[in-house]
């Protein structure tokens, strides 16, 4: 069985790459809405796990605080589902859910 520090590690270092991937993707494309969306949602995520993780928090409960933020940009992008700033914030917080729950 992993260790708790290990599989926060793991999530980590995959938070990160895909931080670098929005990145990198952003700074291709730096007047697409929907990609500056994504890059701000992801870079959000990857706050959110590192001050959770300072503040001694299980993986358990980083995808609660994950699961909530996606329910968050669920309401923000359904009041406004024509703006593809908000299409990248939702699809980055589905994808930090999608990797912290395989993390935990």
């Amino acid at each position: 069985m992993m260790s708790a520090e290990y599989k926060s590690d793991t999530l980590l270092m995959q938070i990160a790459q895909k931080y670098a991937s929005a990145i990198r993707e952003w700074k291709a494309d730096r007047v697409n809405p929907f990609k500056d969306g994504h890059m701000l949602g992801i870079y959000e995520g990857k706050s959110l796990v590192l001050n959770e993780l300072d503040e001694g928090r299980t993986l358990n409960e980083i995808v609660a605080q994950l699961k909530a933020r996606l329910q968050r940009a669920k309401q923000e992008w359904a009041r406004d589902r024509m703006n593809p700033y908000k299409d990248g914030k939702l699809l980055a917080w589905f994808e930090l859910v999608s990797l912290a729950e395989a993390a935990a």
